[in-house]
């Protein structure tokens, strides 16, 4: 299974700062339990690999976490 480099960043360096966004910022063990989280909701949603997925929204972190 290849691992994406987000998730083998907070392997390797879990503490180190991912995103910053001048109030708050989060490491990489973090954002990759966010991410991990998100797509467990998509998939408890139905959402499959291959599915097509829009969103529109402003930049945030939740759009960081769903890119």
């Amino acid at each position: 299974m290849m691992i994406s480099p987000l998730h083998q960043t907070a392997l390797t360096t879990p503490t180190a700062i991912a995103i910053e966004d001048g109030h708050d910022s989060y490491n990489y063990s973090t954002l990759s339990s966010m991410v991990s989280n998100l797509a467990m909701s998509l998939q408890t949603q139905g959402l499959q690999r291959g599915d097509i997925v829009g969103c529109l929204s402003h930049n945030n972190l939740e759009m960081i976490c769903l890119y």
